[in-house]
């Protein structure tokens, strides 16, 4: 029978073939320099395998050509945590890359409460509308955020103890936030809460947590540039360089591959169907 909804079906029709020694060539290429090998990358070697070639040479770039571990560059284990959060994050929900960069982490020394503390990192992005919402409404008629606080009861004390909240929790401040937590300061100091735990429960390494928001909201999907500017910020607090912070970002460049490791199995899904009748 013949469906609409994605299968695993199509994981019967790769790997029939028999690879020529230049397919075989870019298979061993890619293992070696990436680590790890999926069956999503099967069908697009046996039907365009120089275009698996080339992104090869994409996705190690950054690994490659980063700064050496002793010198402070990212390990193996660190990479594939960010590719994690990168799949995990609501801009972008890739659950094969979820288990396939968990497993490759797991195999790099992981543990699953860092795995989950990394999803729990990126957890609270939905707060970006929040921010846009209160900037905009703001713009559109000076004043309104004053007169939510009012409506509120918040008071300067209150917003003083959120803001010193904020900058403890996220290592960074701008005048922007301010607006923010006056407009919704009993919604906001669940968020800070939450946000606290991923951050400071001591799972993940702060040089990591900065890394991975700076990648979050650099992400293409995502694009929050007043977090962005944050994120620097607080990342070179955390010790990060302009270079490790480059290297990261180009890391999640990659990520555009999904359009075709996502479509790959749908498109040998197709190949499996019985022909359209022409009638």
């Amino acid at each position: 029978m013949v469906t609409n909804e994605p299968t695993d079906d199509w994981k019967a029709n790769v790997g029939k073939v028999s690879l020529t020694a230049r397919q075989t060539e870019i298979r061993e290429a890619f293992i070696a320099r990436r680590g790890y090998w999926a069956d999503d990358w099967q069908l697009i070697l046996e039907l365009d395998p120089e275009f698996l070639a080339r992104y090869t040479e994409v996705s190690a770039y950054a690994g490659e050509h980063a700064t050496a571990v002793a010198d402070g560059g990212l390990d193996r284990k660190s990479r594939e945590l960010i590719y994690v959060a990168l799949c995990a994050q609501l801009t972008h929900p890739h659950p094969p890359g979820i288990l396939g960069h968990g497993r490759n982490a797991i195999a790099a020394g992981a543990t699953p409460q860092e795995v989950l503390a990394v999803m729990e990192l990126v957890s609270t992005l939905g707060v970006a509308g929040l921010h846009l919402a209160v900037r905009e409404l703001e713009a559109d008629a000076p004043g309104t955020v004053a007169g939510l606080a009012a409506q509120d009861g918040t008071t300067d004390a209150e917003v003083a103890t959120l803001s010193e909240q904020f900058r403890s929790v996220y290592g960074a401040w701008d005048d922007e936030v301010e607006d923010v937590l006056r407009a919704a300061a009993g919604f906001y100091r669940t968020v800070i809460d939450l946000s606290e735990i991923p951050r400071h429960s001591g799972v993940l390494d702060p040089k990591l947590v900065a890394l991975i928001t700076f990648a979050t909201d650099a992400f293409v999907t995502h694009r929050d540039e007043a977090a962005l500017r944050r994120d620097i910020r607080a990342a070179k607090a955390a010790g990060v360089s302009p270079r490790e912070l480059l290297d990261v970002v180009i890391q999640t460049c990659g990520a555009g591959i999904h359009a075709v490791t996502v479509g790959a199995p749908l498109l040998a899904q197709l190949m499996a169907e019985p022909a359209p009748d022409p009638a």
